[in-house]
């Protein structure tokens, strides 16, 4: 009898440990399995409060920290475009204390430094982007930008050559 097993978990913030000894044991025994760890949306605030650059560095950094704790395989979502905490405009209000959005695939792109880190930890397997909409709406408000702009890409695109997007399970 073939055994097989495909599995891909999305974690929104690993502290709601959705990531149960069951779970592992299903992302591992066949080698086949891995977890979308969201680096978006993360901390305490409700959503549609921004947070600023400095907080989502600070979050994505103890996020990061506990995904490779659990020693499974893992892809990191970043938040290439607008999400209900990184933004740059909710309901076409600028988002006070935002830059733009590319600061914040900057500041967590420093923190996974892609390249290196799949040298370093054999289960991260890349980088997924969030996300391509046309509009992107959240509990009645309209946020952008609901698609990666085209100098967020060619920056994503530069900081990494070989770990982008995704590779094969």
């Amino acid at each position: 009898m073939v055994q097989f097993s495909l599995a891909q978990v999305v974690q929104f913030s690993l502290t709601l440990t959705s990531i149960t000894p069951d779970v592992i044991k299903m992302l591992t025994q066949y080698g086949n399995g891995c977890v979308m760890d969201s680096l978006y949306d993360l901390g305490p605030l409700p959503g549609g409060q921004l947070n600023s650059v400095e907080d989502f560095k600070k979050y994505a950094a103890q996020e990061i920290k506990d995904m490779q704790a659990l020693n499974v395989p893992y892809q990191f979502a970043i938040p290439a475009a607008a999400s209900a905490h990184e933004f740059e405009t909710k309901a076409g209000q600028i988002a006070a204390g935002a830059g733009n959005q590319i600061q914040y695939i900057k500041a967590v792109m420093e923190l996974i430094k892609p390249e290196a880190l799949k040298i370093q930890d054999p289960n991260f397997k890349g980088i997924g982007i969030w996300s391509w909409n046309q509009k992107m709406y959240w509990h009645g408000d309209e946020y952008t930008p609901a698609s990666p702009s085209d100098e967020t890409m060619s920056y994503i695109d530069s900081a990494v050559t070989s770990a982008i997007v995704h590779e094969e399970l």
